[in-house]
This record gives C-alpha cells, sequence and structure tokens, in this order.
C-alpha cells in the first residue's frame, strides 16, 4: 500500500469521525456546536480529532480535581445536612427570568410589554429588576422602570414618616420597634435611594439596631446576619465587625453566624478567610440552600 493510499484512508477515516461527531450532536440537539468541532475535525485531519479529544479528557480531570467545583455531598459530608430547596424559591426564581430575558432582548416591543405585565402586578419583589431596567436603551422602558421606582420611594417615604411618629411616642414597643427596623432595612437592601437619602436611613437603620440591641431579649441570628450583609455591601467595616463580634457572643454555632462571617472575611479580613470556610466545611451544621451557593461562590472567585 502507497503513502498516497495510506493518506486518503486517513482523511476517509478523519471525515467518517467528523460526521459521526455532528450526528451525534444533531441527536442531542447540540447542532451549532457539533459543526463547528466537526468542521474543526476535517479542516485539521488527525491532529482536530487528537485536540478535541484531549480537550474534553483535560476538562474531565480538571473538574474532578479543581476546588472550583463542589459536589455538594462532598462539601457538606452527609447527605442530611442539605436541606430540599424550597418550592417559593423555585417560583420566585422561575417569575424572574422572563424579565430578566426580556431586558436582554433588542426587541423593545417585548421588553415594554414584559416590562408592563410586572408593574401591573406586585412589583416590589422585582426592584432590582426594575433598577436595571432604568439603564435599557430604550427610552420608553427606563421611563416606565423609573416612574415605578419613584412610585415605590413615595410609598416608602410616607409609610416611613407614620411608623416613625409611633415609634418616637412608643420607644419601649419591642413589636414597633422590630416591625420599623424590618422595613427600614428592606429598602435599603435593595439600593434604592440617592445618595442622600441612603446615608440618612442607613443611620436610621443603625439607630434602630442599637436600640434593638440594648432593649430586645434577642435579636435573631437571621436578622443579625442580614444587617451584618448590609453594612459589608454599604462598606461600612466598623460597624460590620462590631456586629459580628456580638452574634458571634449570642449565636457561636449558628449557621447564620458563620454565613456574616464569611461575608465579612471576604471583604475584609483575607488572612482568615480560608480558615473561615473551611470551619463552615468541616462543622456539622445542616447546610441549607443559600450557604451551598454561598460556598460555591466564594471557593470559585
Amino acid at each position: 500500500m502507497t503513502k498516497y493510499q495510506i493518506f486518503l484512508i486517513i482523511l476517509l477515516i478523519n471525515a467518517v469521525v467528523s460526521l459521526a461527531y455532528m450526528v451525534i450532536m444533531g441527536i442531542k440537539k447540540q447542532l451549532k456546536k457539533g459543526i463547528i468541532v466537526g468542521v474543526i475535525m476535517l479542516i485539521l485531519p488527525v491532529s482536530g480529532p487528537l485536540l478535541i479529544f484531549f480537550s474534553y479528557l483535560f476538562f474531565l480531570l480538571l473538574k474532578h480535581t479543581n476546588t472550583a467545583y463542589i459536589n455538594p455531598d462532598e462539601l457538606s459530608f452527609r447527605k442530611e445536612k442539605i436541606k430540599i430547596i424550597e418550592g417559593d424559591s423555585l417560583q420566585r426564581g422561575i417569575n424572574k427570568v422572563p424579565i430578566e430575558e426580556a431586558l436582554l432582548e433588542s426587541d423593545s416591543e417585548n421588553t415594554r410589554r414584559v416590562l408592563l405585565d410586572v408593574l401591573k402586578a406586585d412589583f416590589e419583589s422585582s426592584i432590582p429588576l426594575l433598577m436595571k431596567a432604568i439603564e435599557n436603551e430604550d427610552s420608553e422602558v427606563s421611563h416606565y422602570a423609573s416612574a415605578a421606582i419613584s412610585d415605590v420611594l413615595s410609598k416608602f417615604k410616607k409609610r416611613q414618616k407614620e411608623i416613625d411618629q409611633q415609634y418616637r411616642e412608643h420607644k419601649e414597643d419591642e413589636e414597633l420597634l422590630t416591625a420599623y427596623r424590618k422595613y427600614v432595612y428592606k429598602y435599603l437592601a435593595y439600593h434604592i435611594f440617592p445618595k442622600t437619602e441612603e446615608t440618612h436611613y442607613l443611620e436610621l437603620c443603625s439607630e434602630l439596631m442599637e436600640q434593638a440591641y440594648k432593649l430586645v431579649s434577642s435579636i435573631e441570628p437571621g436578622d443579625y446576619e442580614n444587617w451584618i450583609k448590609l453594612l459589608v455591601e454599604y462598606d461600612k467595616e466598623g460597624q460590620a465587625k462590631e456586629w459580628l463580634r456580638r452574634m458571634q457572643k449570642a449565636y457561636p454555632e449558628k449557621l447564620p453566624t458563620y454565613r456574616a462571617e464569611l461575608q465579612y472575611c471576604y471583604r475584609y479580613d483575607h488572612h482568615n478567610f480560608r480558615t473561615c470556610l473551611q470551619k463552615i466545611k468541616n462543622s456539622q451544621i445542616m447546610l441549607d440552600e443559600d450557604t451551598l451557593e454561598l460556598v460555591r461562590f466564594f471557593q470559585i472567585v
């Protein structure tokens, strides 16, 4: 058999492998990817298929060795430590998808339609997405979103003044204090205020939290965690450190305490960050969905 004949056989085998790959990817409904890779294999006989094969092999190896890839079972060490995703959380995520997709589309008419549907419903749960919509290139979409945010702020300020008046008259009312601080916190977490007002409401919420710390029999772990997270977001390192110290004293072995410490260390204390991450992985505490996502994020970045 001549060298020319051997070369033709290699080309034929290479073409068959390339076409077979395209067909398989087409069956898997990944035809676009199949065509691109198949053409590469056709253009580069032998070396093309080998390149694709070893790239995939490297990917598999990296997937199982890289710390960026985390198996939830390995992370929690016990399957019973993982909580099932709650249905309402899943539904909220599903409801946000059409809005996010609409904001990414170039079809202005569809974006407007989806946004109007959101505004007709209870759109407060979609405030973060409305904030993004303000920056949309379509002026009408931006206008709708701005009007909605202005309406939210107007209602908040009206209600806040009413609650504040009640609070100033009854500062010893723990129930009223709790409702007030959670109300202000909720809107601060949206990052919805202009800078000047943002400072004012952050100071107000700090005042309410300090009053709660002195007055209320016990602040819940979730409230501690949310407040520390907010202080980190607004870059209030000193306050965040002090509230973390208080939380660790009140709830030393609680999951929210570990989460709060993780977020604080990631932002301000890189020296102890990995230690904190390892403490969570080694703990016997049940890890919920939010914590798993948080650890995955911090492992990757």
